[in-house]
């Protein structure tokens, strides 16, 4: 998908490093748990059984371990956070759900905020397809749908621009090819 007029907006990767860091805490965590004896787990206000005490641990090393080798990976790989050009938006262009929103497709844009968290939502003309084409992720697109007013929504936490210039650049974009497609139409 190569494009004359193409914007690349790169992952935070300082942002990303926290996470790796995040990552390591949760696993020197799951070993202290793994590591303790049944005199330390005595001592503790709410005693455990020392089986589902070590179990715990091994989950948070497991869980620790996924979060730090997938954000150094991220850290030291050179793919985009997001990709705009002529054709749309696409989406998580590093995943294996990369998703490519045509202009054609896209209504506006709006920024919403559930919680703490702030997303460019993209109102889409046909919200069911994008439901339907999520596959495994059907359930939580669903819960992203009702939450946020549209299947499609950006979360700019991860990239390198907040999420009013995010608005800004894919409102210029969706601008300019939904008149140049007027044009030729």
């Amino acid at each position: 998908m190569s494009s004359i007029d193409e914007r690349i907006v790169q992952i935070n990767k300082a942002l990303i490093a926290l996470v790796t860091v995040l990552g390591c805490a949760i696993i020197v965590f799951g070993y202290w748990l793994y590591q303790m004896d049944e005199f330390q787990l005595s001592k503790m206000r709410h005693h455990n059984e020392l089986f589902t005490t070590h179990g715990m641990g091994i989950l948070f090393i497991v869980f620790g371990l996924a979060i730090a080798v997938l954000s150094i990976k991220t850290i030291f790989g050179d793919r985009p956070g997001l990709i705009l050009n002529s054709e749309g938006i696409l989406k998580n262009p590093n995943l294996s759900t990369a998703r490519l929103i045509p202009w054609s497709e896209i209504i506006s844009f709006g920024v919403v905020e559930y919680r703490g968290d702030t997303r460019l939502v993209v109102n889409v003309k046909d919200p069911g397809k994008y439901i339907e084409d999520s596959g495994v992720g059907q359930r939580l697109i669903n819960v992203e749908a009702k939450r946020f007013g549209s299947p499609v929504t950006i979360s700019a936490t991860f990239l390198k621009l907040t999420v009013d210039e995010l608005e800004g650049l894919c409102n210029s974009y969706l601008e300019k090819y939904l008149e140049s497609r007027k044009q030729f139409c």
